[in-house]
């Protein structure tokens, strides 16, 4: 290599001419670096337009609902099932079950009806009413032939007062007779415990205590149909039996509503008085049947043997 300076010739590694001392590379330009300057960018707000789509409507194409046919069998045939009987309602159950229980514990038979709130006896009371109706009829129908003759009087005579007509008109007043009595008495029960000697006790109750234990007047009067057409004394004296047996009933009946504070003799004093007043009056109307049957019984007996003697004579 040579010198640029004075033309000598140099080593190729040399740095400096050896003649003339100068550089054999020509000093390179000083460069400063210079640092960048970043200057943070400001966030510019453009305030953003809503920008509104108007909805685009959905259509939908609807599908009809296919379905394969199917093959339609017959319904199997079910076994025929025979229905099951019904079932006694509890009213029936209860009102044959006093009837079977109360001749084997009659007391007690009374007892379970007075705890009793519904009127579940009525069918009782109306059987009651009416066998009382129906014997006193029967036992009845002379005394009251007897009876419309001595009132209607030259009337009868037009009338042809006989037996079947005074027969009805005693059931009529047998019936209306039989429900007073036993209202009354239900009643009387009702105020005697409930009123008087202050015991919680409702009207039904006492209703169906008293349709129990009128059940010896029920058999008695239904017997009475019978033997009042034989014999008129026999019915009265089976009257006057169940009619104590019911009374009995009743009386021992009432404690089963709540142990009384007071004597229940007060009671026992006022359905006997009760029941008495209407024995008396029915013993009365009974005698005059009895009266009138033997009376006329005399009489066309002795008619009877008054056309035989002259049947000989």
């Amino acid at each position: 290599m040579f010198c640029k300076n004075c033309g000598a010739q140099l080593p190729d590694n040399a740095k400096f001419c050896a003649v003339c001392a100068a550089p054999t590379t020509s000093p390179e330009p000083a460069y400063t670096a210079q640092q960048p300057t970043y200057a943070a960018p400001q966030p510019t707000y453009a305030p953003q337009q809503p920008t509104y789509e108007a909805p685009q409507p959905q259509y939908t194409n609807p599908q009809q609902p296919y379905a394969a046919g199917q093959p339609q069998y017959a319904a199997p045939q079910q076994p025929y099932v025979a229905p099951a009987p019904k079932e006694p309602s509890p009213t029936m159950t209860n009102f044959l079950s006093a009837i079977t229980k109360f001749w084997v514990k009659p007391v007690g038979t009374v007892g379970n009806a007075a705890k009793s709130t519904s009127l579940e006896w009525i069918i009782l009371a109306a059987i009651s009413v009416f066998s009382y109706a129906l014997g006193s009829a029967v036992v009845g129908a002379e005394m009251s032939s007897q009876l419309f003759k001595s009132i209607l009087g030259s009337l009868s005579q037009t009338l042809n007062v006989g037996r079947i007509y005074p027969f009805f008109a005693v059931f009529g007043i047998g019936i209306l007779i039989g429900s007073a009595a036993f209202a009354l008495t239900a009643l009387g029960i009702w105020l005697l415990v409930g009123k008087i000697f202050g015991k919680k006790v409702s009207l039904f109750q006492a209703f169906n205590m008293t349709a129990v234990a009128s059940l010896p007047l029920i058999a008695v009067n239904t017997f009475n149909m019978l033997a009042g057409l034989i014999y008129a004394p026999i019915a009265i004296v089976l009257f006057m039996i169940a009619l104590i047996m019911t009374v009995i009933c009743l009386y021992t009946g009432m404690q089963k509503f709540d142990k009384l504070d007071k004597s229940p003799y007060y009671g026992f004093i006022i359905i006997i008085t009760a029941v008495a007043l209407v024995v008396a009056l029915f013993s009365i109307l009974y005698i005059a049947a009895i009266k009138s049957s033997i009376s006329g019984f005399v009489s066309n007996a002795m008619s009877g043997m008054g056309d035989m003697l002259d049947m000989f004579m």
